[in-house]
């Protein structure tokens, strides 16, 4: 959701860029997010490894509700020959709450990448940020820990 996939892939290349939002992703995925919607949902999102958990019930239940929304919406537009003038599947999309959140791995600042200063700390929410330099070498010092590696499960390292 808040992953600046494309500034990274510009700013490195797009296989390193490509790991980098991965690892980004997949932390915001095991640790979720506090988001917000149109019509006033308030929720921890979890990511797409984590859509069945018992933490990601709500946000399940709201992209069920998003889905039956957008599903009426294009049976409506059939029966009718009309598209909408409002597309109702709009007000559930999640957005995060900014306040609330650990601060992010990566933002993206006046065209500047910056990393998260203390990388390892997930749980920091300081909002203090350096910039990203040598985006090779953290991809790679980002894979010793569990939490931020870009692929998921240690069975990987066997």
């Amino acid at each position: 959701m808040r992953v600046p996939r494309k500034e990274l892939t510009e700013q490195s290349n797009k296989f390193v860029g490509g790991l980098l939002s991965g690892t980004m992703h997949n932390e915001d995925n095991l640790y979720g997010l506090h988001v917000r919607n149109n019509n006033g949902d308030q929720w921890v999102a979890y990511g797409d490894a984590r859509g069945y958990d018992h933490v990601n019930r709500r946000n399940l239940e709201i992209m069920i509700k998003a889905v039956q929304t957008s599903v009426q919406e294009v049976y409506d537009a059939f029966k009718s020959g009309n598209t909408p003038v409002k597309y109702g599947v709009i007000d559930y999309l999640p957005h995060p709450e900014s306040m609330i959140n650990r601060t992010p791995m990566f933002i993206l600042e006046n065209d500047t990448l910056y990393r998260r200063k203390q990388i390892f700390d997930h749980k920091i929410f300081d909002g203090s940020f350096v910039k990203l330099r040598y985006p090779l070498a953290l991809l790679i010092w980002l894979q010793f820990d569990k939490d931020t590696r870009f692929w998921s499960g240690d069975d990987m390292l066997r």
